[in-house]
């Protein structure tokens, strides 16, 4: 919101599985509701974005000129991380999530 320049980690081709908090928190309740055997559980949504695309939308739907910045740290990377069997079915989407934040920033003029 302020212009400063994404970081994005290694080249920002790694995907991630994003999942907005209501949706952990619905599952969440769901599997201390309902009665499911004992087990793992993924909650994720079992889509992945790649990290370069994620700055890009933050980007596009805040409507500011952030660059995007390169930055190789010293730790290993994992390329592809996303639950394969997700719980749910439906969840809120990545941009919803993104737009979400953006307003509730403007309320609360962080």
């Amino acid at each position: 919101m302020e212009n400063k320049p994404i970081v994005v980690n290694f080249d920002g081709e790694q995907e991630r599985d994003f999942i907005h908090v209501e949706d952990v928190a619905k599952s969440m309740i769901l599997l201390l509701r309902e009665s499911f055997a004992p087990g793992i559980y993924e909650i994720g949504t079992g889509k992945s974005t790649k990290i370069i695309d994620l700055a890009k939308l933050i980007i596009l739907l805040s409507g500011k000129k952030s660059k995007i910045v390169f930055k190789k740290p010293n730790i290993e990377e994992i390329r592809i991380s996303r639950a394969k069997r997700p719980f749910l079915k439906e969840y809120k989407s990545l941009e919803e999530g993104i737009k979400e934040i953006l307003e509730m920033y403007k309320i609360l003029k962080l």
